[in-house]
């Protein structure tokens, strides 16, 4: 039994999962803590857990009940003394953190992929990976006529993933050596053509009982599983987490827009589950490990809908790309297809909550640390004006000039609506039409507003990325702009992980499908790195700084790192980043401090 009988009244707890051996050789193996404060396993017990225990969906639920159970038998039992206990309870802090973690980053990528292998199916591309035919996606493009730039970016994503391995030569791949690839690319059924990209609002209609019977039918077509596909015994996904991922994500959504208490004390079950859908929305919410045998809301459950409709949501918001996805592929797109513009601002709003917390809680120490004075705080990319909110709350209206400003007009109809309902300060001015890319525009209407821009504080949360068609000379220019303005600007951005980080690290960050969902937009993520070499993109901070910015270490804050150990000599970015940027101006007054 090894590690296990180091908790002898507890053994029958790790062998009564069916992957308790690996458990208990992670729980009582290496950890540490990082620079940072976090919890972290050995490079080896992470690998193990990946390879060896499943953690997606119900096989995740079950595995985080778990968890809880082993971490709290710990706390009141004395047969594991210290340094050995906080030793194991660091394990489990990780793996808790990896399995909530993949519960919220994969349905995006699984909704994504089975859009993606549809649509491949349908080009013959699936077949070829089948018969173990390389694709050399410049020849397929000239042979099939399909759109290279789509077929290199649906690569991207299924390489990312663990579906496709890169080949001998520049833009070949063969399909991974793996059964999940395999069943893949042969058992994964085709989406039918006339299904909906957007499932969201037949859905909210159908838990409120509204379904007319034509949707009804639908519905029960689309939710019903395929008993074929067996779940993965790994990380990467196979059929079975695409077709569970694909439906879960419309799910969750259309519960979070009713407004779903997700409170377990209320001793609720989900709503719609006694009417006619819930026998084909049970299996579903079951199989996803989101509701429990009595129809309550599971640990891993609860975790989805309050932090997973977020990122459910961002990658939703780009479902018009994917109604002609196939067209677009065979290199004949239908019309222009743009983001659900209120649906992504909702979302972002939800996503970037805490990043504005970390900001702000930052700006505030560098108020009392420097003796900066905050006189007009702006907030780029408004959305519905969390950061404004945020900052309204701590700082009331004294003496401070609060703007929004955005290029959509949705994003300020929403904050002047959250304004009249006394959310967001009644003196903020609101600048439309502001494209985030034109720093002289927006300087421009602040001096109509007679806002002094020097000394101004700018706040942007994942905004920079939408400045399309960028290149490393143009992201220079627009920070320097900003520079010159004297604009002390904070900014949030998602790292661009490349394809090796996200497949070492699996479900360990929402990278993949946000990254995917950029690039078919014409957006850009940048790498956590300096310099990428497959996109030839600079880093923001080195963008920043080449524009003029001090990126101050001391302020700049990030959330956790992808790798929940230490690497020796090698990079271990963070999901996020926010960079605090201070202007040429006040550099030397800082620096002297």
């Amino acid at each position: 039994m090894g590690a296990i009988m180091l908790l002898s009244p507890n053994a029958e707890a790790f062998v009564s999962h069916p992957q308790g051996q690996v458990l208990a050789a992670i729980i009582f193996g290496d950890t540490g803590t990082s620079s940072a404060g976090f919890p972290v396993i050995s490079s080896q017990s992470f690998q193990l857990f990946l390879e060896q225990v499943p953690h997606l969906f119900e096989t995740g639920a079950t595995l985080l009940d778990w968890l809880y159970k082993i971490e709290e038998t710990l706390k009141t039992e004395n047969t594991l003394a210290d340094p050995g206990k906080a030793s194991a309870e660091r394990a489990i802090t990780v793996l808790k953190t990896v399995v909530q973690t993949a519960a919220i980053t994969a349905p995006g990528d699984l909704w994504l992929m089975g859009h993606v292998l549809s649509s491949w199916t349908h080009a013959g591309l699936c077949q070829k990976l089948a018969r173990d035919e390389p694709l050399h996606l410049m020849r397929l493009a000239s042979s099939d006529g399909l759109n290279l730039a789509q077929l290199r970016m649906d690569a991207h994503l299924l390489a990312a993933r663990g579906v496709l391995s890169k080949s001998s030569g520049p833009d070949a791949y063969v399909l991974a050596a793996t059964a999940e690839a395999r069943g893949l690319v042969k058992q994964l059924a085709p989406l039918a053509p006339s299904w909906p990209c957007d499932w969201v609002a037949e859905l909210r209609l159908a838990i409120a009982g509204k379904s007319s019977r034509t949707q009804a039918s639908r519905l029960h077509k689309f939710l019903s599983l395929h008993e074929d596909y067996l779940p993965s015994t790994s990380w990467r996904p196979g059929p079975y987490e695409v077709m569970i991922g694909h439906r879960l994500l419309p799910i969750m959504l259309a519960y979070h827009q009713r407004g779903i208490p997700f409170d377990p004390t209320k001793g609720l079950p989900l709503p719609g589950l006694d009417l006619p859908l819930g026998q084909y929305l049970r299996p579903v919410l079951r199989a996803a490990g989101i509701i429990k045998s009595n129809d309550l809301l599971s640990l891993l459950g609860e975790r989805v809908l309050t932090r997973g409709v977020g990122p459910f949501g961002i990658i939703h918001a780009y479902h018009p790309y994917f109604s002609s996805h196939g067209t677009r592929l065979s290199g004949n797109p239908s019309s222009q297809a743009w983001v659900v513009r209120a649906d992504n601002i909702a979302a972002s709003q939800d996503a970037n909550s805490r990043t504005f917390t970390m900001i702000n809680d930052a700006l505030d120490r560098f108020v009392s640390r420097e003796g900066f004075k905050i006189t007009t705080f702006i907030e780029h990319a408004v959305g519905e004006g969390e950061a404004l909110r945020q900052r309204y709350e701590r700082s009331s209206e004294a003496g401070i000039c609060f703007v929004g400003a955005d290029l959509e007009n949705a994003a300020i109809d929403r904050a002047r609506e959250r304004q009249s309902q006394g959310i967001l300060p009644p003196s903020a001015q609101f600048i439309r039409q502001a494209d985030i890319g034109k720093p002289a525009y927006l300087v421009a209407r602040l001096e109509e507003l007679g806002v002094v821009t020097k000394g101004a504080v700018m706040v942007v949360g994942n905004g920079f990325h939408e400045v399309r068609q960028q290149t490393n000379e143009g992201m220079i220019q627009i920070f320097r702009d900003y520079n010159q303005a004297g604009i002390l600007l904070i900014f949030a951005e998602e790292s661009a992980l490349a394809d090796q980080d996200l497949i070492n690290t699996a479900w360990n960050t929402y990278n993949a499908g946000f990254r995917y969902v950029h690039e078919i937009s014409g957006q850009g993520l940048r790498p956590a790195y300096d310099f990428d070499d497959e996109t030839e993109r600079f880093s923001w901070r080195h963008c920043a700084e080449a524009g003029g910015y001090w990126v101050h270490p001391g302020y700049t804050t990030h959330t956790r790192r992808i790798y929940p150990f230490t690497r020796v000599g090698a990079a271990n970015p963070a999901i996020s980043t926010n960079y605090f940027c201070i202007p040429q101006y006040l550099q030397a007054a800082i620096k002297s401090t």
